[in-house]
């Protein structure tokens, strides 16, 4: 699936972008290809926990609709082609406390608690 994101550069040099029919879905880089890369992961983790309703096609980003979204004019349409994982529900044992520790972790870092125990395990796996 494409989701079209809109990539501007800041006043601070670094790149921005957003996908508006993702909840806004937004990420920086200090390149465009960094910011494209790190929007992808941003979507990916919020598709964990979202079905976007509307996916509006390019021709719909006209420069009305960018200053009412208060996009900068001269962004560059990108479009993220993303296809979700297939995914498998596991159940697993924990401690009901430190559930609670990793639940108020995962919320504060706008994750869903299968995305942070899955992110944590890898990195774990990966670093051997």
């Amino acid at each position: 699936m494409k989701y079209t994101s809109l990539i501007y550069k800041d006043t601070d040099g670094n790149y921005t972008g957003v996908i508006p029919d993702v909840n806004y879905v937004s990420s920086y880089g200090s390149t465009f290809k960094e910011c494209v890369k790190m929007l992808t992961e941003a979507l990916e983790l919020m598709l964990e926990d979202i079905k976007p309703t509307v996916l509006h096609t390019v021709e719909y980003y006209t420069s009305d609709i960018l200053k009412e979204m208060e996009i900068p004019i001269n962004a560059t349409i990108q479009l993220i082609d993303y296809e979700p994982a297939k995914l498998e529900r596991v159940t697993i044992t924990m401690r009901r406390n430190n559930k609670r520790i990793i639940d108020d972790y995962a919320k504060s870092h706008h994750i869903s608690r299968s995305a942070f125990l899955e992110q944590s395990a890898l990195q774990v796996a990966m670093a051997q």
